[in-house]
């Protein structure tokens, strides 16, 4: 799994302006990518990092996102559903269950048009 980093590798604000490498730095020019909005790029920059850590759950995360805007919803879903199965490699059990969460929020979302999380978070029956 690719390490964290407290400052981004590259720093510049045009994402078109980094020459990435690394897995990381590709990830920083994926959420750059993002931010900008220009969704088809930053899409491709996390399936490029899914082919060298395919159970990474950050980037599983972030291409979920980015499918959503893109309107790619089953595609979305797959990869929001997969993050599930990534959480033993997060450490943190408080950062694993909030991306759980976070995740579960966004599968709703696509399917039911609601975040609606009380069986994950109140424990209660739907």
């Amino acid at each position: 799994m690719r390490k964290r980093r407290d400052a981004p590798a590259q720093s510049a604000t045009d994402p078109q302006q980094l020459n990435p490498h690394e897995t990381s730095e590709f990830m920083e020019r994926g959420w750059l990518f993002y931010s900008h909005k220009n969704f088809e790029s930053a899409e491709a920059d996390f399936r490029f990092v899914l082919q060298r850590e395919p159970a990474d759950v950050d980037t599983l995360f972030a291409l979920g996102l980015t499918l959503k805007a893109l309107g790619k919803s089953q595609e979305a879903m797959t990869a929001f559903s997969q993050i599930d199965a990534a959480l033993s490699s997060i450490e943190d059990h408080q950062r694993a269950v909030m991306l759980a969460r976070l995740a579960h929020g966004h599968l709703n979302q696509i399917r039911t048009g609601e975040w609606n999380l009380e069986k994950e978070v109140w424990k209660t029956k739907r």
